[in-house]
């Protein structure tokens, strides 16, 4: 959990599409968190 800052509904979304990368590759997660760290 390390989107302490980011709202709870925001915090499980994000940990959804993180998770779902996961499946595909370790490049579509990590671009994922860059874009939502960016915001």
């Amino acid at each position: 959990v390390f989107y302490e800052h980011y709202p709870p509904s925001v915090e499980l979304f994000s940990m959804r599409v993180t998770y779902q990368d996961s499946f595909k590759n370790s490049t579509s997660k990590r671009k994922s968190i860059i874009c939502l760290y960016g915001r």
